[in-house]
């Protein structure tokens, strides 16, 4: 209970209440973040107006049929991040007085999640870990590294996904279209950039770089192969320099530093493609940690959309989808 100017306030606010409040933020609508909760439409709604009511704020505005948050609603959002995270922090924290500490986990990171990632992964398996290794990769084969025990976890996109293991959905990220900044002066057409610039893609052996060549087949688009680089920081420099355009994801512009000042982000044209990123852990010896590990990946990759992505890339913010955590 705390007591300010207007008298005594007392905050009613549970973790629980604060998770629904930032899955409907996620999804849009309180259908989605009921789908995605696994509870009833009915529940969310009671849970947001009990919010509501507690703190005597509006928290949302309907336009069609999708949530607006408020000022309010915006303000509630930081903090309620926040929360969570430090929620998480303190259970972890308790778990080396309940004895539970591994001597060992080995992590396979993909390289375009190193960025938001490995940190928070790091401070989360600190408690939990005597020794903790992290392999990031551009071109990962951690399926085989999971199954033969090489690696303990592994964060890699869905289509690599193993029978057998424990997974966690953590993020689905849009492709983005990359071109030298101010190419576009009116409506983006990728034939008209295809036909003046060359296309610099991701090395072949690369499941994203599979993903796109799918993409252009689909728009019957034929681009030569002139430049194929295994880095984002490669491919963004190339086209910040001017000399070629280049589709890749959200997440990974993360790495191309001061190269963005220099591109255009924009939408990928329909039909788009899309990818989903998915933590992964050997059976049940690591009891609850891939779980919490899994629930600050996602408050991490929230973090870095609304904070980092939605500066460079604020059109495709609304297609980036992170389950309720």
């Amino acid at each position: 209970m705390v007591t300010g100017k207007a008298g005594v306030f007392s905050t009613e606010l549970t973790t629980r209440a604060l998770e629904t409040f930032l899955t409907v933020c996620e999804t849009g609508t309180m259908s989605a973040a009921a789908g995605a909760l696994g509870i009833s439409q009915a529940a969310v709604s009671q849970q947001t107006a009990r919010i509501e009511r507690i703190l005597d704020v509006r928290l949302f505005e309907r336009t069609g049929a999708v949530l607006i948050l408020t000022p309010a609603g915006l303000q509630l959002r930081y903090h309620a991040i926040r929360i969570l995270e430090a929620a998480h922090q303190a259970e972890v924290a308790m778990l080396r007085y309940q004895g539970v500490l591994v001597p060992r986990i080995s992590i396979g990171l993909m390289e375009t999640m190193a960025d938001v990632l490995e940190l928070p992964i790091i401070e989360t398996l600190k408690p939990l870990a005597e020794q903790i290794t992290i392999a990031a990769s551009p071109q990962p084969k951690f399926e085989e590294a999971l199954l033969d025990g090489r690696h303990d976890i592994v964060v890699l996109a869905q289509d690599g996904m193993v029978e057998g293991m424990r997974w966690f959905e953590l993020v689905t990220e849009p492709g983005v279209l990359l071109a030298p900044k101010g190419f576009f002066r009116g409506e983006v057409e990728i034939e008209a950039l295809a036909e003046r610039l060359p296309m610099v893609r991701f090395s072949s052996q690369r499941r994203l770089a599979r993903l796109i060549d799918t993409y252009l087949r689909r728009i019957t688009l034929g681009v030569p192969r002139r430049f194929e680089f295994d880095r984002v920081s490669m491919i963004a420099h190339t086209v910040a320099a001017g000399d070629a355009w280049a589709i890749t994801t959200p997440y990974g512009l993360l790495q191309a530093g001061d190269n963005l000042e220099r591109i255009d982000v924009h939408p990928l044209p329909a039909p788009g493609l899309s990818r989903t990123i998915v933590l992964g852990a050997r059976g049940a010896e690591l009891l609850n940690i891939p779980d919490k590990l899994a629930q600050q990946c996602r408050l991490a990759l929230r973090r870095a959309r609304d904070t980092r992505i939605s500066r460079f890339a604020p059109r495709t913010v609304q297609d980036i989808r992170i389950p309720g955590s």
